[in-house]
């Protein structure tokens, strides 16, 4: 089997910051929190057996390996993240003696996360005894509780010596209706021992990753802990909107969540509208899959007597048999063309509508801002055509440096910010990846995306292989789809699949064209790309992560910013000029390096993070699939 470490380089680095600027509506913690999924709790469950006392490739012992990539791990975990350690073989030397094989304790107890705790249990760590997985299991599932999403991630170097059959446990304990899954790394073994830890990741509904290198290691742990306690969430006030145009709900600008009355149902918002000025409301779900039918996400401005002054949807059709993100943008502006427009102008109030096509009780986040006139805007340029976006597409990207780690967010709130350059990953079957893109004015946002090859993934799939897309979404949250030359493929793990995705210049004018697509680019602030991989069919396996190279390139300098004739109002308010020097900062780079960011160093911690995040993600293999 090929090295899996090749599939794991991914590190926690999700660059602080908030990109955004006047018009634009960004996800970001702030207010209340409504979650789509409640975050997991995490046990590190950790070998202290004797043979981690043995020399690893590269010349450090296994415990040292094993201590710098924890505790790298715990500088990167979310503060929220809810976890504890526990340990086996750390106290009886030999088998024989009494209490070997129930030798294993929990030396940090599951709970709001203790940085102090877990560094000293992890400082504290020693080779020592024998190797009583099962009953190690056993003791880690009865520290996450019987509740929630849970997650056990494994890190051993050797077979099982004691009964009982971790194996076996891990399958009883999902055959038991708990949801928990088991993720295993396995430092420096193979054969007997391999294969032993292998079933245990797969009867445990998770994933095997064997790795030699010790800084393979941090990287796949830290990417497997950051994934494993994250989820997709929504974030504003819970509010209730109204259910007919009779009975709104009145809402200032700001950030909400709310929810679906189910089907062919709508929300109805009344949002004061100033003087000549811009209505943006935005709106973001994720409905669960449901194979036999399609989601769609609306929003609609209206005027009270039922004039549209603007719209916006976003439809999947469940290709991807996952659940889908949708994210959607409806603007109005005295600029804007084919709308009511003297209608709109005149009201001094909209009417928002959101429709959500999914089960009642379905959440989605709400954001609504305003933005002020322009002066001087004939002074600005034209907006981006047809024709100019067009000829623009497919242009090629700078050649790539060494490829920095990153963990891609499950949520807009966690989305990393990537810069121009060259960017490492990972993809796992059901898994939506989000990535930030700050973007200033006058400037373009390119991603490109390519899926290595993999001999695991391979052996798991069967042709032609598993659905992969990307797509991009502008900073009004308006999702463009697949707009590069190749934005969705199918991957098999045999060869190499590129996907591509396409932003537009962002002009304070694109608000004048009578295509979505550039209108929804008429205020500088975050792009988003999401990379996506379906689930798998038939009897493929899941038991694989395909290796990600994500290239990012923003084209332009900064030019064309309007001056507003006041204060925008609503998420984005506020920031501006911390969006204006990130922005600059990203063009410098790009000008300065070819496109392509330093190297960032990784250490033994950034792949224990790789390890935990995927924890969630996968589960069963094929019959008969190599291992």
């Amino acid at each position: 089997m090929r090295r899996t470490s090749s599939a794991l380089t991914a590190a926690a680095i999700a660059v602080a910051g908030t990109m955004t600027a006047v018009g634009m509506t960004q996800p970001a913690a702030a207010q209340s929190t409504s979650s789509a999924e409640i975050n997991g709790k995490l046990v590190l469950l950790l070998d202290a057996s004797g043979s981690m006392k043995e020399t690893a490739t590269g010349g450090t012992t296994k415990i040292e390996a094993a201590k710098s990539a924890l505790t790298d791990v715990v500088k990167r975990l979310p503060d929220d993240a809810q976890v504890g350690v526990r340990v086996f073989g750390a106290t009886v030397e030999n088998r024989g003696d009494k209490g070997a094989c129930n030798d294993t304790q929990n030396v940090v107890p599951v709970g709001p996360l203790d940085r102090d705790g877990i560094v000293g249990a992890v400082r504290s760590y020693k080779p020592y005894g024998e190797t009583p997985i099962g009953n190690a299991l056993k003791g880690a599932a009865k520290d996450l509780g019987p509740t929630g999403k849970r997650t056990i991630v494994l890190l051993s170097d050797g077979e099982p010596t004691c009964d009982p059959d971790p194996c076996k446990v891990a399958r009883d304990l999902r055959a038991g209706g708990i949801d928990l899954t088991v993720n295993v790394v396995g430092l420096n073994v193979s054969g007997k021992a391999r294969s032993a830890l292998q079933c245990i990741a797969d009867a445990g509904g998770g994933t095997y990753y064997g790795v030699d290198e010790p800084d393979e290691l941090a990287s796949s742990l830290v990417s497997v802990s950051v994934r494993s306690l994250r989820a997709f969430r929504l974030t504003g006030t819970p509010v209730v909107g109204g259910t007919t145009t009779a009975a709104p709900l009145d809402i200032e600008p700001g950030r909400y969540t709310d929810t679906t009355e189910g089907p062919s149902t709508s929300r109805y918002y009344v949002v004061t509208k100033p003087k000549d000025s811009d209505v943006v409301v935005s709106a973001v779900a994720r409905p669960p899959y449901d194979f036999k039918t399609y989601n769609k996400l609306e929003v609609e401005l209206l005027t009270r007597d039922g004039r549209r002054c603007g719209f916006d949807q976003d439809i999947r059709m469940n290709v991807l048999q996952d659940a889908s993100i949708l994210t959607t943008g409806a603007l109005f502006s005295g600029r804007s063309t084919g709308a009511s427009k003297e209608p709109c102008l005149a009201a001094t109030t909209l009417l928002a509508r959101v429709a959500l096509q999914a089960p009642g009780g379905t959440a989605f986040e709400l954001l609504v801002s305003t933005r002020p006139p322009i002066e001087g805007v004939t002074s600005l340029p034209e907006a981006v055509t047809n024709d100019q976006q067009r000829a623009a597409r497919d242009a090629p990207f700078p050649d790539p440096g060494p490829p920095t780690p990153v963990v891609g967010g499950a949520a807009f709130t966690d989305a990393p910010t990537v810069e121009p350059g060259t960017y490492s990953d990972t993809l796992r079957p059901g898994e939506q990846l989000i990535y930030k893109i700050p973007v200033g004015w006058g400037q373009r946002a390119r991603a490109r995306a390519t899926l290595e090859s993999d001999v695991q993934g391979a052996a798991e799939l069967s042709q032609p292989g598993i659905s992969a897309e990307m797509t991009m979404i502008s900073p009004t949250l308006h999702s463009l789809g697949r707009t590069g030359a190749n934005g969705g493929n199918f991957w098999s793990g045999e060869r190499p699949v590129t996907l591509t995705a396409e932003g537009v210049e962002v002009r304070a004018r694109n608000i004048e064209s009578h295509s979505s697509a550039i209108t929804s680019h008429s205020a500088a602030g975050d792009s988003y790309i999401v990379l996506s991989m379906g689930g798998t069919l038939g009897g493929d396996g899941m038991n694989f992560a395909a290796p990600v190279t994500l290239t990012i390139a923003v084209d332009g300098q900064e030019n064309g910013e309007p001056r507003f004739a006041g204060k925008s109002a609503g998420p984005e308010s506020g920031t501006s000029e911390e969006t204006k020097e990130k922005t600059k900062q990203t063009s410098a780079a790009a000008e300065d390096s070819g496109g392509s960011v330093p190297w960032l160093p990784i250490g033994l911690g950034v792949l224990v993070v790789a390890l935990v995040a995927g924890a969630f993600a996968l589960g069963r293999r094929r019959p008969g699939a190599a291992g």
